[in-house]
């Protein structure tokens, strides 16, 4: 199953890009449908720099959103993705 790869990659590039900034929440405390975003954005690729795992690092629904909604290189996917959409469903 490919899945779990990716969860793990997912996890190991949160803890790099994240693990000293303040108000980083522990990767097992982020809300799944939050860790969801995060896993398919390396699914996607995005992995190269730290802005996709800070947007979500705060457990923060609006953040991640405004930061899909923002971002073009991510944004672009969002006919398709319906990331944003998806995390509104669920946002509390």
């Amino acid at each position: 199953m490919i899945y779990p790869f990716y969860i793990d990659r997912a996890i190991a590039n949160y803890n790099k890009w994240t693990e000293n900034l303040a108000g980083r929440q522990p990767w097992e405390s982020l809300h799944p449908i939050i860790r969801d975003i995060l896993v398919d954005f390396v699914y996607q690729g995005f992995t190269a720099g730290p802005n996709p795992m800070k947007a979500g690092m705060k457990n923060n629904f609006s953040e991640l959103i405004s930061y899909i909604e923002n971002t073009p290189a991510i944004s672009q996917y969002e006919p398709g993705r319906q990331r944003a959409n998806y995390l509104r469903k669920y946002q509390q």
